[in-house]
């Protein structure tokens, strides 16, 4: 079975000049029986655009992929990433970002072959999405960085297959 990093985006981007997911490597997926349930929407708030929480409408409504429909899919209410870039049709100025997401399982796979993934902002930052789970000091390149600028201050990466924001 093949599996992308899965990401899902919730409320709240109250503005940036878009936002772009960036598609990843591809990994085998180990089983396991764990309960692989995306978490509740979080309620929405005055104020707040709901650009994705699960409903296929919503990637149509939201989300371009090069000037057209994006090829992403959705599974049990969770966005998974199926061949080049998505970006929002809006454009934002301030904003607040929550995101959602779920790495696979590669354990023959290192560094950037980890589930390789990220989020995009204003066309010039990516917050890195990746495996990093178990790494003591987080560089540039491992989850949560802003890619190749800055390393998280602590690795709050959890295993693969569970649910992270």
């Amino acid at each position: 079975m093949k599996s992308l990093p899965t990401l899902r985006l919730l409320p709240a981007l109250l503005a940036a000049a878009g936002l772009l997911l960036v598609a990843g490597a591809r990994a085998a997926q180990a089983p396991t029986s764990e309960d692989h349930t995306p978490p509740a929407p979080i309620p929405t708030a005055p104020g707040l655009k709901v650009l994705f929480a699960g409903k296929p409408d919503e990637l149509v409504a939201n989300w371009t992929q090069g000037g057209k429909a994006p090829t992403w899919t959705i599974t049990d209410g969770a966005m998974t990433a199926r061949g080049g870039d998505i970006q929002t049709k809006d454009s934002f100025g301030s904003f607040q970002l929550h995101v959602e997401f779920r790495v696979p399982y590669m354990p023959d796979a290192k560094g950037q072959g980890r589930g390789n993934s990220g989020v995009i902002l204003q066309g010039r930052y990516e917050i890195q999405v990746l495996d990093s789970f178990g790494i003591k000091e987080p560089g540039s390149g491992d989850c949560g960085s802003v890619y190749h600028q800055f390393a998280p201050l602590v690795n709050a990466c959890k295993p693969p297959l569970q649910w992270q924001t």
